[in-house]
């Protein structure tokens, strides 16, 4: 589990301070939502999406721009299966 910094992922229902729940494996199919290490070691959540020699990474937000790096640069940790929300 991880707790959410940003909205990237505002239009998939994903929110800062939101909890997910991530199956921890090394694949994701194409368009699934997976925490991916990117290529400077950072983790992020977003859409996985193989294109060729280039793997795209889309968030789900207004006004989010998808990173495109070269396939093998960026590693899936896990596949998110659930979002737990603190609601106040």
């Amino acid at each position: 589990a991880l707790k959410v910094k940003g909205d990237a992922m505002l239009d998939a229902h994903i929110c800062d301070g939101d909890i997910v729940i991530v199956q921890k494996q090394g694949t994701a199919k194409s368009g699934q939502i997976a925490l991916v290490e990117t290529p400077d070691h950072s983790p992020m959540i977003r859409y996985w999406t193989p294109d060729g020699n280039k793997v795209k990474l889309a968030p789900c937000s207004k006004g989010g721009k998808t990173i495109a790096v070269p396939a093998g640069t960026a590693k899936v940790l896990g596949v998110v299966c659930g979002v737990i929300r603190n609601v106040k």
